[in-house]
């Protein structure tokens, strides 16, 4: 009978990077207009008009730009809003995330945007992961031509 082939390290890695990137534009949406509106629309979708249900602070950002997070009492997850950029990112578990996409797709744009590299310990772990799978088929191991590059 007929098998698919085993896929090699170098593809399952490649695939993780693109699953990551995948997930990283996935949970990112874009609002043209200020924070204060992104409340107000949002707390109008949830019929709390006056957002007697929602906190929004202000967090720490990169120099020069002005992040906040949104929340609600009922709903797990929270959103972020960059107004400099308009970046919406989505915080939370799968579930929660998927719900709060949902929401914030009413009224807000593909993200089109570049999104952060990953840092230094993720990295590391995917590299190891796709070495010792390498070691596992018997393959090249620590020779096994892995890039440290991430799109």
């Amino acid at each position: 009978s007929w098998r698919r082939p085993r896929k090699t390290p170098q593809q399952l890695c490649a695939e993780a990077q693109e699953a990551w990137v995948k997930e990283q534009v996935d949970r990112r949406r874009h609002f043209s207009g200020y924070a204060r509106q992104f409340k107000t629309t949002i707390d109008e979708r949830l019929a709390d008009p006056e957002g007697l249900q929602s906190t929004f602070i202000q967090i720490l950002a990169k120099h020069g730009k002005t992040r906040w997070l949104w929340s609600h009492k009922s709903l797990k997850g929270a959103i972020e809003i960059q107004e400099e950029d308009g970046e919406v990112f989505i915080r939370g578990n799968e579930q929660q995330r998927m719900y709060l996409l949902e929401l914030v797709r009413q009224f807000t744009a593909e993200w089109k945007g570049a999104v952060p590299r990953p840092k230094e310990k993720l990295v590391t772990a995917m590299l190891a992961s796709c070495k010792s799978r390498s070691a596992l088929r018997g393959g090249p191991g620590q020779s096994g031509g892995y890039s440290r590059h991430w799109p």
